[in-house]
């Protein structure tokens, strides 16, 4: 029995592709890069017909790629999916069975990558958070190519969600999403494969769960915060299935980051969410979900503008960097939230001094860390001017 196809696979890596080109092509402006490369508008277009087998040559991927309006790591990595889906969807009739040459029980690499990803998340040196970010991408892709998903479901779900998160760290955005996608449609193929007691015993429900606000994750950061409040209304649903207050409390605090993204969005709906996440995080005592959530209505508040929700900004960043040094489990990656939040602050206040003190503390510990996506959303917010800033 084989659950995951290379067609799966392959629809995975040109849902990516769109994604890609999605995130960097404007309306309208397909057709400015298909004239660019050489091909028709509708040539292009066919890239997103669900399952399409006319995916682009290497050479056209290229010449797509090279024309793109985008940075080297993102004409990369539209260039490899692109790439990728073709080779898959034309494999897709010749299926391998995977061979498992694991000489010690999974339960021993799976543990050791969640526990090198927990580390890695807290980590207050950002050199070794980085390092170790890298580790488990090379631990995780080796384990997944080596084990089948329907003898090891859980585990291979699981290791999905852990790539996803390091890939987003790291600003290989792309790829998390890719683990993402691919994790959950694997955990839907696993309902349909198991029973009630075997799904239960897997948690299948929690994963349908995870991995749908991965997914989310996954649109957000690639500035596409339709797409992933759609992925958080899945989320939300299989949460209020299950009547479990913690999931629903940790969709509404996403949701809340996508929501200042979205075009028109009122800062009722932000505090909404906010509150409905707040009770529940204050009585679970999850003081640092309760901090980030904060820092989330925030960035709502700085968003939406105006002196009375600057001044409401002003005062929960101020209390959140206070409780930050408090918290033993917040690591480097929580105060580089902190510190790009109450930047943006300072700069809406017009206030340059503060501005460029917060953004030097935060950018020592981006650039040390490797923490690129951080980075690179810094620079869409304050262009070149970001270069004039010694962080050292």
């Amino acid at each position: 029995m084989t659950l995951l196809t290379s067609f799966d696979t392959a629809s995975t890596h040109r849902d990516i592709a769109i994604a890609i080109l999605d995130a960097h092509l404007p309306h309208g402006a397909i057709s400015e890069l298909a004239k660019r490369a050489g091909f028709t508008k509708q040539w292009l277009a066919n890239i997103r017909q669900a399952g399409s087998f006319s995916m682009p040559s290497r050479k056209a991927a290229k010449l797509i790629a090279n024309n793109l309006s985008a940075s080297p790591y993102y004409k990369s990595a539209l260039y490899y999916h692109l790439v990728e889906a073709r080779k898959a969807y034309e494999g897709a009739k010749k299926e391998m069975t995977e061979r498992v040459r694991l000489q010690l029980p999974i339960s021993v690499y799976v543990g050791e990558i969640e526990t090198t990803f927990k580390s890695a998340y807290f980590y207050a040196n950002p050199v070794e958070m980085h390092q170790q970010l890298k580790k488990i991408l090379d631990m995780g892709g080796s384990l997944l190519s080596e084990v089948q998903a329907q003898n090891y479901p859980a585990d291979y779900l699981k290791i999905c969600s852990v790539l996803a998160h390091a890939n987003y760290l790291l600003n290989c955005v792309p790829a998390g999403l890719y683990w993402a996608k691919l994790g959950r449609i694997m955990a839907d193929r696993l309902e349909d494969a198991f029973g009630k007691a075997e799904r239960a015993e897997m948690s299948l429900s929690d994963w349908h769960f995870i991995l749908a606000r991965d997914e989310a994750i996954g649109y957000n950061n690639m500035a596409l915060a339709q797409t992933a409040q759609v992925c958080y209304e899945r989320a939300e649903k299989i949460a209020l299935e299950s009547g479990s207050a913690i999931r629903l409390a940790d969709v509404y605090r996403n949701r809340l980051l996508s929501l200042s993204k979205v075009p028109r969005f009122t800062i009722g709906d932000a505090e909404n969410l906010a509150y409905r996440a707040r009770e529940v995080f204050e009585r679970t005592n999850d003081y640092l979900s309760y901090l980030l959530n904060d820092i989330a209505l925030s960035r709502a508040y700085i968003a939406y503008g105006g002196r009375l929700n600057l001044k409401k900004a002003g005062q929960l960043l101020a209390d959140a960097e206070k409780r930050l040094n408090r918290l033993p489990n917040a690591g480097q990656i929580h105060r580089v939230v902190v510190l790009t939040e109450i930047s943006q602050l300072n700069w809406q206040k017009r206030d340059l001094d503060a501005w460029r003190a917060n953004l030097k503390a935060a950018l020592k510990i981006i650039k040390e860390g490797g923490l690129f996506h951080q980075l690179d959303e810094l620079k869409k917010q304050y262009g070149n001017i970001l270069d004039e800033i010694d962080y050292q």
